[in-house]
């Protein structure tokens, strides 16, 4: 592992005890970024998916104190971008509606980020 690397990485685990070593889990998309620690989180920049799940059609809801210019993006589980929204420049509240009802059901992931920060939402699309 190079500790410089970052970016999207794909993880496997195995439960290891006196029985022995499991099956390794289904892969799972990370997204590295090189920390030296842990930084809080800004407060005054924050997220929200509703409904959760949902059949497709959703909502999301962005809320910063500060003005922000941010990203929007969603991924399935194997990393692959279905959305990029390109920049959205708000203060406050920015409410946008995602209609994905063609998409599988599944688990997805809603990523928002500004310059400083990435949150990723985890979005169950039922049948």
């Amino acid at each position: 592992w190079d500790s410089r690397f970052e970016g999207e990485a794909w993880i496997k685990v195995a439960a290891i005890n006196s029985c022995g070593t499991g099956e390794f889990s289904d892969s799972l998309m990370v997204f590295v970024s090189e920390t030296v620690g842990l930084t809080e989180l800004d407060a005054d920049f924050n997220m929200e998916v509703m409904p959760n799940p949902s059949n497709g059609r959703f909502k999301l809801k962005i809320s910063a104190n500060n003005e922000q210019l941010v990203y929007i993006s969603i991924v399935n589980y194997l990393g692959q971008i279905l959305v990029d929204r390109k920049a959205v420049t708000f203060k406050g509240t920015h409410l946008t509606s995602f209609d994905m009802g063609n998409a599988d059901a599944g688990i997805y992931f809603v990523i928002v980020q500004n310059g400083k920060q990435r949150i990723v939402k985890k979005l169950v699309i039922n049948e």
